[in-house]
């Protein structure tokens, strides 16, 4: 009887182990999936959009009037920008399968600053206040709101006209959030319907169960307020 007994635990122990093994493999072939996804969706299509740009810029040399060809060359640096920003975003969340508080918020902050440094332009101020440093969120959860925060700020900037972009980091026991507001001439329903990469920061904030506000009033304000419940 204690053999038996004995026997049964061992396959227990086993099939425990091989369900956890399955589970491990399954959890990797997904993030691959989706880094493979994030790599195409991405950085992959703002790369075939400088190929053809420099494409037309060498067919096109002799003819393009100098105001155009400034303007395609400063169209094609930011883009350029976009993508190494793209990159380092992408190789940051395959560090680890989670990030605590600190780390996302310092992340958030790195993009912000940077965002200082070549929107002389535009004044962007930044608040910051975690509480709760050890909470976790998973790298999806964290790349999506990256990149949420990402393309409302350069919406903001490029589409908005703003001249003031403020955005606020902060936590509480069961959440984290970010709000990020600007002057600018507010979101028309024509910019909806374009797109504005609006219809992409909807689709990550409900891939990832986020809580996404946008509020708007034509030539006065945009606000986007991103929620993300702690598990």
């Amino acid at each position: 009887m204690l053999i038996f007994y004995g026997y049964q635990l061992y396959r227990g122990l086993k099939n425990r182990q091989r369900i956890e093994k399955l589970k491990l493999k399954q959890s990797w072939t997904e993030e691959k999936n989706r880094i493979s996804r994030e790599l195409h969706d991405n950085i992959g299509v703002k790369m075939s959009l400088i190929r053809r740009s420099l494409d037309f810029i060498q067919d096109n040399f002799d003819h393009i009037p100098k105001d155009r060809m400034i303007r395609q060359i400063n169209s094609l640096n930011e883009i350029s920008s976009e993508v190494n920003q793209s990159l380092r975003d992408t190789i940051w969340v395959t560090k680890k399968n989670y990030f605590n508080a600190i780390e996302l918020s310092e992340r958030l902050s790195s993009f912000i600053f940077r965002l200082m440094e070549n929107e002389t332009s535009v004044k962007i101020d930044l608040h910051k206040q975690i509480n709760f440093p050890d909470a976790r969120f998973s790298a999806k959860d964290s790349l999506n709101l990256i990149r949420i925060v990402q393309e409302s700020s350069n919406n903001a900037l490029k589409h908005g006209e703003a001249t003031l972009v403020t955005c606020d980091i902060s936590d509480a026991k069961d959440y984290f959030q970010v709000i990020i507001t600007d002057n600018g001439k507010g979101i028309e329903k024509e910019d909806e319907r374009k797109g504005n990469g609006l219809e992409n920061m909807k689709s990550r904030a409900m891939e990832s169960g986020f809580e996404l506000k946008l509020s708007s009033e034509s030539g006065q304000f945009t606000e986007v307020y991103i929620k993300i419940r702690k598990r």
